[in-house]
């Protein structure tokens, strides 16, 4: 194992430390807190950190001021800060976003600046979930005017 490899068990002591950085490299299924992360080709499960980098990795979900996310992806993240360059994430929650050559499945943001790819903003998923609501109340309604 090399110097910048470490197992699940020293992650998790590593992540114990108040104020520890914490690499991780080329490691599955892990849950960090910690002042300072950097995931490179590992998949993690959750992270909670001031600052977090993620390079040709993913996250499943992450919270911290700063998100950096390169070439890699994050299901959920929410922060002051996220920064993507050519990669992804499903769903953030940020005071500011930039995005290069990336894509975000629903963002709420106060200020977006880049060219991303967004699917939903704020207002589309609003006007999304209004459209669902009305559609399945009214296939309640049907289906129980049908019954009596």
């Amino acid at each position: 194992m090399s110097s910048n490899e470490q197992t699940n068990d020293s992650i998790a002591e590593a992540a114990d430390s108040a104020g520890e950085t914490v690499n991780v490299n080329r490691q599955t299924g892990v849950t960090i807190s910690a002042q300072t992360v950097t995931v490179s080709q590992s998949n993690v499960n959750q992270v909670h950190a001031d600052r977090i980098t993620v390079s040709q990795g993913g996250i499943g979900s992450a919270k911290g001021t700063n998100i950096t996310v390169t070439n890699g992806g994050i299901g959920a993240a929410s922060g002051e800060s996220v920064t993507v360059t050519g990669g992804g994430i499903g769903a953030v929650a940020a005071r500011n976003v930039h995005v290069q050559d990336g894509t975000i499945a629903f963002l709420a943001a106060q200020t977006v600046t880049g060219n991303p790819r967004i699917l939903f903003d704020l207002r589309a998923g609003l006007l999304f979930g209004l459209a669902a609501g009305v559609i399945v109340s009214l296939a309640q309604f049907l289906t129980r005017r049908r019954s009596s």
